[in-house]
């Protein structure tokens, strides 16, 4: 892979940028690959941040969180990182992380978020199709051209079509059509987004993100990879701003 042209490509994603971003990387599956690419593209790691306390305090712009980073999921540390999420930080997630970290109510969420996921009876190999369906998410930046061909397995554990999803989910990518074992075709979500106060998101990858990252990455997932991480660091201050907003509102009805 010409990391020359990747870098090119991603720091049109990042050209905005008016502060390195500062990635605390959660979960040791494939965790200083990642951080040898985020690093490559003028971004700073730390590898497992303290997700027991406040993370706006740790200077921190975007979480990411690998399949092994499931294991340290706990209701606390979910409620810190929403905390972060609503202040402006950023976090993605793969695979099975999506699952334990997202599913069921999170932050301002009605809803599961995901539902009816299983475990089909084979695998999906590498060389997908893989299709950008919302060019105007900030996920999808400078991803081009597509459709393209993944190396990723993706969907080997769980697939997600759009139906089974929480309409709170900005689908971004999907495989276009795909026979599941036993169903009818169906539309498969790859990557969406879900936004939070303060231009907080969160970028949740449903396929075997992290796998790819030492050799096999295309142009395009590795631009998705840096279209997921944010600049800014959240402001200490955005909570306590939202906090007296609800009760200045609460006075009003009042």
């Amino acid at each position: 892979m010409n990391l020359k042209c990747v870098g090119v490509v991603l720091s049109a994603a990042m050209a905005h940028s008016a502060t390195a971003q500062n990635v605390g990387i959660v979960g040791n599956y494939f965790a200083t690959e990642i951080s040898n690419r985020l690093q490559a593209f003028g971004s700073t790691t730390v590898l497992n941040p303290n997700l027991d306390v406040d993370l706006i305090s740790q200077n921190l712009t975007s979480i990411y969180i690998s399949r092994d980073g499931i294991g340290q999921f706990n209701p606390s540390r979910r409620d810190n990182l929403i905390n972060f999420l609503n202040a402006g930080g950023c976090v993605a997630t793969e695979f099975t992380a999506t699952n334990g970290w997202f599913n069921g109510t999170l932050g301002n969420l009605s809803g599961a978020l995901l539902t009816s996921f299983y475990t089909p009876s084979g695998s999906v190999s590498g060389g997908n199709l893989v299709d950008i369906v919302n060019n105007s998410n900030p996920l999808a930046a400078g991803v081009f051209p597509e459709p393209w061909i993944s190396n990723e397995p993706v969907g080997v554990i769980q697939r997600y079509s759009r139906t089974s999803l929480d309409p709170a989910l900005d689908v971004v990518a999907v495989l276009p059509v795909l026979q599941p074992y036993g169903t009818l075709p169906e539309e498969v979500v790859i990557a969406g987004t879900l936004s939070f106060n303060n231009g907080g998101r969160a970028t949740l990858f449903f396929s075997d993100f992290g796998d790819f990252v030492p050799a096999n990455f295309t142009n395009q997932e590795l631009q998705m990879l840096g279209n997921s991480i944010c600049a800014t660091i959240p402001a200490p201050g955005a909570m306590g701003v939202l906090a007296l907003a609800g009760i200045a509102a609460s006075r009003r009805r009042r």
